[in-house]
């Protein structure tokens, strides 16, 4: 079986030549309970690789999937857990028949079983895994919640909990918090869940760079359009926490995922604006602008400082960490449009009513940047965030205006 095992591995001729030579129903038979614990993990890990991404096999596989179920009870041993929740979590994956079959097998709460504390770091993490899968159906999320699994996922946050588990639990409850079904509803149980102190406690150094993610992720989707949440997430140690993220000694996933759940925390939040700001996040931020940062960080530090800069103290503090140069050299054309765009709509808040600001920015040579965007190999949602700003920079500022409206003057003769 091992061999099996290993030659279905990622190799989609392998697994149809085995399954031709009528491997399936005897892996099958040695998942009957007379089989002995060893046979039956081994079993199991063969199905496991030979389901996964392959619709014939799958639905051969498929028929047995209350004799899988059994497998995840009490009797049976660690590794036949581990390797049982992994061939559920093929069965599932890109299939909702097999989604709901495996409900009605009753796996969804076994599945929560199987997160306890007392059980091995394996078995909690494919047990999480085929959780999040399964919740691809609006009826196995309302099951997933019924059967205690999101506080039993909080408790594996713990820091007494492995790694691969933390980050597993940590990825499982982001998903019900932003892509399920009743995500309003999901927010709000996983916070009365006591989880914000938990995830705090994974933002430090010496978590693992993958934990640091996944843990700013969740922090970043429970604040979303939820202002109680906001408050209760916006508390200055998980601000101060986020803003040590920004570092350069963290991952520029982990910088990426930090700069998000920070934007999260201050839209149309006037007071985690203000403590973002009075943490010292815009410093930080503001280097994440630069050249040597990846688009993708660029990007979110740009749509972070944006959403930072609506008060007059903000956009003063934003200036003073350098904002304005940092900004200026995105707008060029060795930007990606998405970075583009969204520096110019940092821009149009720096420069919103700030006399000061829109000088600094006409200085330094905002105004013909933007009107380049304005043109026809630039996209109308680039076009456009540069219109705006434009208009920001003009707004109540005469040299700005002829500044603004001389390159028109000439194009139209």
């Amino acid at each position: 079986m091992g061999a099996l095992h290993n030659l279905a591995i990622n190799h989609a001729q392998n697994k149809a030549a085995i399954a031709a030579a009528g491997a399936i129903p005897p892996l099958l038979k040695l998942l009957e309970p007379n089989s002995s614990t060893g046979v039956q993990a081994a079993a199991a890990g063969a199905l496991l690789h030979l389901a996964a991404d392959h619709a014939l096999n799958l639905a051969a596989i498929n028929s047995v999937t209350p004799a899988l179920v059994r497998l995840l009870g009490p009797d049976s041993s660690a590794d036949v857990q581990v390797a049982t929740a992994g061939a559920l979590c093929s069965l599932a994956t890109n299939n909702g028949q097999n989604r709901a079959a495996i409900a009605a097998a009753g796996a969804i709460p076994a599945l929560v079983r199987l997160l306890g504390a007392d059980l091995p770091a394996g078995v909690q993490k494919n047990a999480a895994g085929t959780l999040c899968i399964l919740a691809n159906s609006a009826q196995n999320q309302a099951a997933i919640t019924a059967a205690d699994a999101i506080p039993a996922l909080v408790h594996l946050l713990n820091p007494y909990t492995p790694p691969t588990v933390q980050e597993a639990a940590a990825t499982r409850l982001r998903y019900l918090a932003s892509d399920a079904q009743n995500v309003a509803q999901n927010r709000v149980t996983i916070t009365a869940a006591a989880v914000i102190p938990a995830l705090v406690q994974l933002l430090p150094p010496e978590s693992s760079a993958d934990v640091q993610e996944a843990a700013a992720r969740l922090l970043g989707s429970l604040a979303i359009n939820l202002s109680h949440n906001q408050a209760a997430t916006g508390i200055a140690g998980t601000i101060a926490a986020l803003v040590r993220l920004l570092g350069s000694e963290s991952a520029e996933d982990v910088q990426a995922a930090a700069l998000s759940a920070l934007q999260n925390l201050a839209n149309n939040h006037v007071q985690n604006k203000a403590a973002i700001v009075a943490g010292g996040a815009l410093t930080p931020l503001v280097r994440l602008l630069e050249h040597d940062s990846p688009p993708h960080v660029q990007r979110v530090a740009a749509d972070a400082l944006r959403n930072l800069i609506c008060s007059t103290e903000a956009q003063d503090a934003a200036a003073a960490a350098g904002a304005i140069p940092a900004l200026l050299q995105l707008l060029g054309s060795g930007s990606a449009e998405d970075v583009q765009k969204a520096t110019a709509c940092a821009l149009h808040n720096l420069a919103c009513c700030h006399s000061h600001n829109q000088a600094s920015l006409a200085a330094n040579g905002a105004i013909p940047a933007l009107v380049r965007l304005l043109g026809y190999d630039s996209s109308s949602d680039v076009q456009a965030a540069a219109a705006g700003a434009l208009c920001s920079e003009a707004a109540n500022h005469a040299p700005n205006q002829a500044a603004t409206t001389a390159p028109f003057r000439l194009w139209c003769g």
